[in-house]
């Protein structure tokens, strides 16, 4: 699938959601520092400091967990070797190799601004899926006020050569204007071209990688990584992405049978209304999809990289694109979300079946019930080690609090209980888990309270709507 982004569109939300897409590709494979130091001005190509050697970034482990994503991911940027290649004073090659085998590649190619394009007018991108492969082409222009001397002297002082395209490219050339280009022959801006290809993963690195891994990793999305999926497809199974997709998925499931009489009437009236609201809802799941992987590469660029360090210069030339999104993609899959939620009428709440089994000695507890819909509150109820019921409180459709209370199985003894709850449910919505910490207190008489937790499960079965 190509996909070309404009530079700008006439609604804020959209034009959003294009620039935060299109970053995809700059903050996958460069880093930035957030105190770079300019070199001395004669001193050589601005480019000249390299990383070599490939290095991995044990400090991106907290920043990839702070940022929502799960254990597995964050080991897989902790453990990601990126390395820097000067090519001459215009062009630099970062390249990041994934521990599941996958690589990136991009090529920066740096020349005296035109004019065509200003800082504030943010990032394109044109993108191609080819099989295993993932080819981009990306555009942007930095402010030449913000470079150190060196580096704008060296970057617009050129003789107007030009550059062979790389793959994935096209057959156009990349031109490098010289200073003259600029009214009064000083360039006010610097324009960034970037070309790369992120290529798959190869499957004896897989098993290597795999086998040393220990399980402090198993995860949500540790089984993607180590199955060797397409890096985009890991990244959105992490919990926070999969649970918006699922959300889309279910919105789709509405969106292709709906239970709203305005809705059916819509579509009986006008058979292309379907089709337009589901294509709708395929493009916002695309861009959650995007704007997860976006977010997590950009990650790689942060304080935490071993490129920041050992390229101060690197940062002058990356942070706008990696402060745009640092400052407008953090929210954007709740906005997509939001967005589809406002396209679809809702359906009748689904309803479902729950049960399964909390440890506890000496026989455990079991747990039985009905929740005729997410979004209200509903209780199960126990038997076995401790009796009574729990009443789930949700905040959103998919978490809330909830509180026990209850006596123990075989004697007149008080229990009770409070925490929070996450649901996680399947694509189509059809199934379902529950998951808590059960944080318990029995009153012990003559001898005071008694504290203990266990993690919990619990499975969700949708049956035929019921009411409360």
């Amino acid at each position: 699938m190509e996909i070309a982004l404009p530079l700008v569109r006439p609604h804020t939300t959209a034009a959003l959601r294009d620039r935060v897409a299109v970053l995809v590709g700059v903050v996958a494979l460069t880093a930035c520092s957030a105190d770079p130091s300019p070199g001395e001005v004669g001193a050589g190509p601005p480019f000249a400091q390299g990383v070599a050697v490939a290095q991995a970034s044990p400090g991106l482990d907290a920043s990839v967990r702070s940022a929502g994503f799960d254990a597995a991911t964050a080991y897989v940027a902790a453990t990601t070797l990126s390395s820097l290649e000067v090519a001459d004073a215009h062009t630099f090659v970062v390249t990041h190799a994934f521990p599941n085998g996958a690589t990136a590649d991009l090529t920066y190619r740096l020349s005296a601004g035109s004019g065509k394009v200003q800082p504030d007018d943010g990032v394109t991108l044109t993108a191609q899926q080819d099989g295993d492969r993932y080819l981009l082409s990306m555009a942007y222009a930095i402010d030449a006020a913000t470079l150190p001397e060196d580096i704008r002297a060296r970057v617009t002082d050129t003789d107007g050569a030009t550059a062979a395209p790389l793959e994935g490219e096209g057959d156009s050339e990349v031109v490098v204007q010289p200073v003259a280009y600029a009214a009064g022959g000083s360039p006010s801006t610097v324009d960034v071209v970037v070309s790369g290809v992120v290529s798959q993963a190869q499957e004896s690195y897989i098993d290597t990688w795999a086998d040393r891994a220990d399980s402090k990793v198993a995860t949500g999305s540790w089984e993607a990584w180590k199955a060797g999926n397409k890096v985009w497809d890991a990244v959105n199974a992490n919990d926070m992405i999969a649970q918006a997709l699922a959300k889309l998925d279910a919105l789709s499931t509405c969106a292709e049978n709906p239970t709203n009489p305005l809705t059916r009437s819509q579509y009986a009236n006008d058979p292309s209304a379907k089709k337009k609201v589901t294509d709708q809802l395929t493009d916002l799941k695309q861009e959650i999809k995007e704007n997860a992987a976006a977010l997590f590469l950009q990650l790689l660029v942060d304080t935490g990289s071993s490129l920041a360090g050992s390229a101060k210069w690197l940062g002058f030339i990356v942070s706008p694109a990696t402060a745009y999104v640092k400052e407008t993609l953090s929210s954007s899959i709740t906005e997509r979300v939001r967005e589809a939620e406002a396209l679809v009428p809702k359906c009748n709440k689904q309803s479902y079946a729950i049960s399964g089994s909390i440890p506890s000695v000496p026989s455990g507890i079991s747990v039985r019930g009905t929740a005729c819909s997410l979004e209200k509150r509903f209780n199960v109820q126990t038997t076995g080690d401790l009796v009574g019921s729990f009443s789930f409180r949700p905040n959103r459709e998919t978490g809330g609090t909830y509180a026990f209370k209850g006596t123990v199985g075989n004697a007149p003894i008080s229990a009770t209980g409070s925490g929070a709850y996450t649901i996680t449910l399947s694509g189509d919505a059809s199934t379902a888990t529950l998951d808590f910490t059960f944080n318990s207190t029995i009153q012990i008489p003559n001898i005071g309270p008694r504290s203990g937790s266990a993690e919990a499960q619990l499975d969700l079965v949708a049956i035929a709507p019921c009411s409360d």
